[in-house]
């Protein structure tokens, strides 16, 4: 995870039978990489999972941390970071849109924007328009549908956050993820429209 030109991750930052990296991040004080694994999507088979990586030039496995993990059949794809450290995460198996606080915990869920006759289906990515809500795009992978094939529009009360960071770390490895992205507000509301 250095950021010289043609390096590759190290084989370890592939978890072995995992299917899908997604929703690469830097977090906003630019410390950590933040990204998912979908997993399977069938239930029985392997876990989704959020990790975060420490930008430094020579991570070690042991630098690879767990943030959050989902069931199978879930997959969660693209994420976006929230004001106050959540991170908002589109799980494109379960149609839903998860929210997780600084810590990890899960604390909210969104099933789709009210009002709009275009559900999440197989939501993929995830972005704030700096008014107050998420934009999602749907795959529409699994039903085909063209009709769904759309951004959506919630509103959740968060404008999100920019990138405000440094080159990757020199020398060294961090283990500590203890950074404090700031406090958890559990302010979020389900109306929302459907942009054509």
């Amino acid at each position: 995870m250095t950021r010289r030109s043609g390096s590759r991750a190290p084989r370890w930052s592939r978890p072995p039978g995992s299917i899908g990296l997604n929703g690469l991040r830097v977090c906003p004080d630019g410390e950590d990489i933040y990204f998912g694994v979908s997993g399977t999507l069938a239930t029985g088979g392997t876990e989704g999972v959020i990790y975060r990586l420490p930008r430094v030039e020579q991570p070690t496995e042991a630098d690879l941390e767990e943030v959050h993990s989902y069931p199978a059949g879930e997959a969660p794809d693209g994420i976006a970071f929230g004001e106050n450290g959540k991170l908002y995460v589109a799980l494109a198996g379960s149609n839903q849109i998860s929210i997780l606080n600084r810590h990890g915990v899960e604390t909210q869920r969104l099933s789709g924007p009210t009002g709009s006759t275009v559900p999440f289906d197989a939501p993929a990515n995830v972005a704030f328009d700096g008014e107050g809500s998420l934009l999602v795009t749907n795959h529409a992978i699994f039903t085909a549908n063209p009709g769904h094939m759309a951004v959506l529009s919630v509103f959740v009360d968060d404008d999100g956050l920019e990138l405000e960071s440094g080159p990757v770390q020199g020398n060294g490895n961090s283990n500590t993820h203890g950074h404090d992205h700031g406090h958890d507000h559990g302010h979020s509301h389900g109306r929302g429209h459907h942009h054509d």
